[in-house]
């Protein structure tokens, strides 16, 4: 007799975790060997305010133009030729720093973790709101009715081996083996494959569903 096995009211999900984990990595990584030397060579001193504000697309843009209107009017004089090739000296900046800015922003695009600065200059997500948020990715509680299911599942995919090894056993032709859909399963239902089923989210869609032919099925009958 296959033993069954009782689901767990939580279980964490460690490879989405270490997904996101690598991911805060990656951009960490990204902002100190891509994009602080990137700004570093046009002349910039990179912080945390300048990091917070180069999350919008715009931004660059914005902080270009400012420098640029701060470095005419800090000028006793300043001739329009002088003015344009000062534009074409700025706008050349900008193009040289839009792409990197570019990949800034929708690499940190929904990340709402602070970023820090080291002694050594290199910038970190803030580690505790780092735990804090891993620590609520991936967790998978379950309920009593998807326990309950959880433990017929098991007990049908037992019933499957017992038929399959009887056919095999009498020498019949495999049915069980053959015809059954959730043969294909192979070792039975797991926990972790079990928890990636949102099954109160499938009931709200099929309640749905089912109001929405309830409807129509109404409207139907008015016309008769």
């Amino acid at each position: 007799m296959t033993q069954i096995i009782n689901l767990p009211n939580t279980v964490i999900n460690e490879e989405a975790r270490a997904e996101e984990l690598q991911r805060f990595h990656d951009i960490e990584q990204f902002i100190n060997e891509i994009l602080v030397p990137a700004f570093e060579k046009e002349g910039f001193a990179v912080d945390i305010e300048l990091l917070e504000a180069l999350k919008t697309e715009r931004a660059i843009a914005e902080i270009i133009r400012n420098k640029e209107r701060e470095y005419v009017l800090s000028l006793p004089f300043c001739p329009n030729e002088e003015k344009v090739r000062i534009r074409k000296v700025f706008d050349a900046v900008l193009g040289r720093l839009e792409g990197v800015c570019t990949d800034y922003v929708r690499n940190i695009k929904g990340v709402k973790l602070s970023l820090i600065q080291a002694e050594n200059g290199r910038f970190y997500f803030n580690p505790e709101e780092v735990d804090k948020c891993i620590s609520s990715i991936g967790v998978r509680k379950f309920r009593a009715e998807e326990k309950k299911l959880f433990e017929l599942y098991q007990k049908l995919y037992a019933a499957y081996r017992e038929c399959r090894d009887y056919e095999k056993e009498q020498g019949l032709r495999p049915f069980a083996g053959n015809q059954l859909w959730f043969a294909r399963f192979g070792q039975g239902v797991t926990v972790e494959e079990f928890a990636k089923w949102d099954l109160f989210r499938l009931k709200q869609i099929s309640s749905r569903l089912d109001e929405r032919v309830e409807r129509v099925s109404g409207y139907g009958s008015t016309g008769l």
